[in-house]
């Protein structure tokens, strides 16, 4: 099980804090990180569903209800209903609300309908977010009617963060902390594919996304091991160019690399609750290499890929008056990203 961060808190609970924290700007950033891309991706899932006679649609994890409302215009049910963990999330969802859809609060593994209430269900990125992936899908076979279409949208990759930590020269003269040392933790990220070719070999690529990464440090003092967690949502921008190999059967390989911005949403927030720990800035810039294979399948392509980053830029925020700070001259952060993409 992959939580956003590693407290003691269940997924369900950290999933549902971190998406009523970026509710009200949820839909601008999905508009601007795909530049519009993911409107017409819900349009192409919906038609998918056309040939499909569904007269009562679920929309799980409907977030802000685009999926749901979009539903509505294509698919033309004579029922929808769209079902969210996040309170706040919901209440975007229920200003837009066009189309007398039911929006309510609910657990995904624990469906408040009686089996065989719809005869079709959508799930955009909200697969990701379940803490019991099998308890979630039987819960959606149990509310279906036999044969009806199931929908899912995933793009997801795994990621592992740490810090390059640079000692600054106070570190050499105190003697109150002896080791200074980052921690790799895993985390995850979803984005949207945005692909153009050029030539025979060569693509370029704006892959959007959002990633939940959680880093620490740790510093060792005569007495005691102190871990400081550091917990982020990214929203990242990377820009990649792909080198793909000639074809070989149904499969090829291929090489990429770029550069990546990121801004972390959860810095200031962290700032204000977390005042002892290191400040560090939100904006941070990456040189990003990586290798992947291509597997092509009658309706897809799917592309599992492996990338190294590496930030080029401090982002600490130095503070002379923070002694966890002052030992410190320089962050760079690191990461190793596994991704599993499809591709239509």
């Amino acid at each position: 099980m992959i939580k956003p961060y590693s407290n003691d808190q269940s997924k369900k609970q950290q999933v549902r804090e971190m998406f009523d924290g970026i509710a009200p700007t949820y839909d601008f950033l999905n508009r601007f990180l795909s530049l519009g891309i993911d409107v017409s991706w819900r349009k192409k899932s919906l038609k998918m569903l056309e040939e499909y006679p569904i007269h009562h649609l679920l929309d799980i994890a409907t977030g802000t209800g685009d999926f749901a409302l979009m539903a509505a215009d294509i698919l033309k049910p004579d029922r929808i209903v769209g079902l969210d963990l996040s309170a706040q999330m919901l209440e975007i969802a229920k200003k837009k609300n066009r189309a007398n859809i039911e929006f309510i609060q609910g657990d995904s593994e624990a469906l408040p309908f009686e089996a065989g209430s719809f005869d079709g269900a959508i799930v955009a990125f909200g697969v990701r977010n379940f803490e019991n992936l099998g308890a979630g899908l039987k819960e959606i076979h149990r509310v279906l009617t036999s044969g009806a279409p199931f929908l899912v949208c995933l793009s997801l990759s795994l990621n592992n963060s740490t810090y390059k930590l640079y000692r600054s020269n106070y570190f050499i003269r105190q003697d109150s902390l002896l080791v200074t040392e980052s921690l790799k933790n895993p985390g995850f990220s979803v984005g949207i594919i945005t692909n153009a070719k050029f030539g025979d070999h060569f693509d370029f690529r704006f892959i959007p996304t959002f990633s939940f990464a959680n880093r620490n440090i740790r510093y060792n003092d005569r007495v005691s091991e102190i871990d400081r967690r550091i917990e982020s949502t990214f929203l990242e921008l990377p820009l990649h160019i792909r080198f793909t190999s000639l074809p070989y059967k149904d499969m090829k390989v291929f090489l990429v690399g770029g550069i990546k911005y990121s801004y972390d949403i959860s810095n200031k927030s962290r700032t204000k609750k977390f005042a002892s720990l290191i400040k560090l800035t939100p904006h941070d810039f990456s040189a990003e290499i990586g290798a992947g294979m291509q597997f092509f399948f009658p309706y897809f392509i799917f592309s599992p890929e492996i990338k190294f980053s590496q930030g080029v830029g401090n982002i600490l925020i130095y503070n002379g008056n923070n002694s966890e700070s002052s030992v410190l001259e320089k962050i760079l952060s690191r990461a190793l990203t596994i991704s599993f993409n499809f591709e239509g």
